[in-house]
């Protein structure tokens, strides 16, 4: 009798394991969502909302909307099961045949009509983080013009967007025209919410390669700061390498030049080993230097601006940073 409950019990604790086994990414995919269907891009109050459970089940509860906007008390529930795939979510519900599956796209899972949208947690750490004033800037847009968009968001959870007022004629006035909203954050995720024709919309941001990015590649960009002051040129004026970090100087290393009257030289190589030197100017700031160049000789060329700033006792920007080339002191021989 022992024997046998033991042999039942391994069998049990083996088809719950193989189980588990075969279905990794239940747990991967499981949690809260909204059901949106295409076109809608923020929820309501009677969007539906499925919890995907570890185990293979889902539950489900929405409001039914009438053509005056008005939401019903009365919950309208599902339920049933689904599987897991890499990159999909396949939801089968009791009572139907049906099988609604979901790809991934870009951070959302779609379906035939509809889509699944996480729902988002918001996490006070990160709000506190992500807090701060952006520039909004379109894919293509390297730099702010005069119509570009300011959003500012804030420790509580709120936020504004500036957006600079334009008549008729394209002229921009004084004041601005500012709109309230809500934001939530948590790592490597923004949700900004505003009111867009009397409608709520969220726009997703995520963190790539150093910026936040939405779904159509506009991204969020710190504003440059203030114009530096020109009594700091003397203090990091001088002679530099611009390295790779990790990396030595060599007699055919970037080098900048950078004279107290804000002008500068930069000098590199080309691959046949031919020194291109170029003219350009440069701005100071306490921890920050700002170089303006163009790529190509005698300034015929694209604009470059970069902003190094200190850290770990260096300027630095992205992966490269500037080595102070210290002038030796002079012998004099007897």
């Amino acid at each position: 009798m022992k024997k046998s409950f033991v042999w039942i019990l391994c069998c049990f604790f083996s088809a719950a394991l193989s189980q588990a086994q075969t279905n990794p990414l239940l747990k991967k995919y499981a949690g809260a969502y909204y059901l949106l269907n295409f076109g809608e891009e923020t929820p309501n109050a009677a969007t539906e909302k499925i919890n995907l459970t570890a185990d293979g089940k889902w539950t489900s509860v929405s409001f039914v909307m009438d053509e005056d906007g008005k939401v019903s008390k009365v919950p309208v529930k599902k339920s049933g099961t689904w599987k897991g795939a890499e990159g999909t979510i396949q939801l089968a519900e009791v009572g139907s045949s049906a099988l609604n599956e979901f790809k991934l796209d870009a951070g959302i899972f779609l379906g035939s009509s509809s889509y699944l949208q996480k729902i988002f947690v918001s996490s006070p750490v990160y709000v506190a983080k992500y807090a701060g004033t952006f520039l909004l800037l379109g894919a293509d847009e390297e730099k702010p013009t005069d119509y570009t968009e300011t959003i500012t968001l804030k420790a509580d959870g709120k936020c504004t967007r500036s957006t600079p007022a334009v008549d008729d004629n394209g002229v921009i006035g004084k004041t601005p025209i500012i709109v309230q909203g809500t934001w939530k954050a948590n790592e490597g995720t923004l949700q900004i919410t505003f009111p867009v024709l009397e409608q709520l919309r969220m726009t997703e941001f995520v963190f790539k390669e150093g910026k936040f990015v939405d779904r159509g590649g506009n991204y969020l960009k710190k504003p440059v700061r203030a114009a530096p002051t020109v009594n700091l040129l003397p203090k990091h004026a001088g002679s530099y390498y611009l390295l790779v970090e990790g990396q030595a100087p060599t007699p055919k290393s970037d080098k900048y030049v950078l004279t107290p009257d804000g002008k500068g030289t930069w000098t590199y190589f080309k691959e046949d080993g031919t020194a291109v030197v170029t003219k350009g100017t440069w701005k100071s700031s306490e921890g920050l230097i700002q170089l303006n160049f163009s790529t190509g000789e005698e300034g015929m060329g694209q604009e470059l601006l970069t902003d190094f700033r200190w850290k770990d006792g260096a300027f630095r920007a992205e992966n490269v940073y500037l080595k102070k080339i210290e002038s030796k002191p002079t012998t004099i021989k007897k």
